[in-house]
């Protein structure tokens, strides 16, 4: 399990769901809308494109 709470994490995604060994991505989501400065902002654009960052990564590399 990866947990992806930071900025810095969703702008290199895509190298995180390459890692061999790790088999899921996980959004903290109070952790990430923290750090992305729009706390508790769970229904704002910003904040659903990087969940949908997350999840296209996830199925490139066949992670869950």
């Amino acid at each position: 399990v990866i947990q992806i709470e930071t900025v810095e994490a969703i702008d290199n995604i895509d190298a995180i769901a390459a890692v061999d060994g790790a088999d899921v991505l996980f959004v903290g989501p109070t952790d990430l809308s923290y750090n992305m400065g729009i706390r508790d902002q769970l229904e704002s654009p910003r904040f659903t494109e990087a969940l949908q960052k997350v999840s296209d990564a996830a199925k490139k590399h066949g992670k869950h």
